[in-house]
Order: structure tokens, then C-alpha cells, then sequence
């Protein structure tokens, strides 16, 4: 039996068919177990996150970087009238920039404390030794990212009509 190019094409047509069949059935999966991870892995940020929060402002120590930064923030506290909070972890966050001081992440033994801090920075906003300091909860990635895109989305009506 000879074989003619034309038998040839469609052999090689037909392979090629169910190749990309099984390569986009594959990919499918894939993108399903991709997706899911993904959530699962927003959720255990949001969880890791629910005892977090993060201030800006507070100016770095060059010579002492990281050993007064738990001092600093106990004192934060203090002037927010908040003594005793359980700090569990305090640490920079991002790069270092000549003149610009990088946030700091303040991990907490308990979760139920966050939300008297965030609301004692506003009671206490007159105060002069916090000013120019932010108190925020810690947010994920995505959330950062989500945020971001509604900020340039006001901007933007904003420059449409300024009374939005």
C-alpha cells in the first residue's frame, strides 16, 4: 500500500485537530486550578492581614533603623491614648528611598483592638506629634490594586465635573 502526500495531510490535519483539543482541554484545567488557588490565596492574605495595620509617615532612623521602630510605634500609640496594645511584629515595608520614609506594618496578637486604633487617629487629629501621620488597615495586593483603579476613576470625574 503506498501512502500519497494527500493521505499524508490529512493524517497530519486530524493530528493536529485532536492536539489542540487535548492542549486547550489541558490549558482549561490548568486556568481552573490557577483560578482557585489564586482566591485561596487572597483569602489567607485577608486572614493573615486581619490583624494588621499599616502607618505612614513616621520618619526612618538612619542610624537605628530597626531599633527604635517599635519604640516609635508604642509611642504612636501612647499619643493616641491606646497604652498596652499587643504588638506582635513591626517592620518596614518596600524599598528604601534617599528622603522618603517607607510605611510600617504593625502586626498584632488580637484582631479586635484594629478598629479603635483606626478610629482613635481621628479623634486625636489636632494632636500635633501625629501630624502628617496615617493610620490604615493592611490591604492585599489586589486590593491595593482595586483601590487605585476607583482613585483614577474619581480623578477622572472629578475633571469632567468638579462637583462629584
Amino acid at each position: 500500500m503506498t501512502v500519497t502526500l494527500d493521505d499524508l495531510k490529512f493524517l497530519i490535519e486530524g493530528l493536529s485537530h485532536k492536539l489542540d483539543t487535548v492542549i486547550s482541554q489541558k490549558l482549561s484545567d490548568h486556568q481552573q486550578k490557577i483560578d482557585a488557588l489564586e482566591t485561596r490565596l487572597e483569602f489567607m492574605q485577608r486572614k493573615a492581614n486581619e490583624k494588621s495595620i499599616v502607618i505612614f509617615g513616621v520618619p526612618e532612623d538612619i542610624q537605628k533603623p530597626f531599633k527604635n521602630l517599635e519604640k516609635n510605634v508604642v509611642n504612636i500609640f501612647s499619643e493616641l491614648e491606646l497604652p498596652g496594645v499587643n504588638i506582635d511584629t513591626v517592620r518596614r515595608i518596600g524599598r528604601k528611598f534617599i528622603g522618603k520614609s517607607r510605611p510600617i506594618s504593625v502586626t498584632r496578637a488580637y484582631a479586635r483592638g484594629k478598629v479603635a486604633i483606626l478610629t482613635a487617629k481621628f479623634t486625636h487629629k489636632d494632636n500635633p506629634t501625629l501630624k502628617g501621620i496615617y493610620i490604615n488597615a493592611e490591604k492585599t495586593p489586589r486590593e491595593i490594586k482595586v483601590q487605585r483603579k476607583l482613585a483614577e476613576k474619581a480623578r477622572e470625574l472629578k475633571l469632567i465635573d468638579p462637583l462629584v
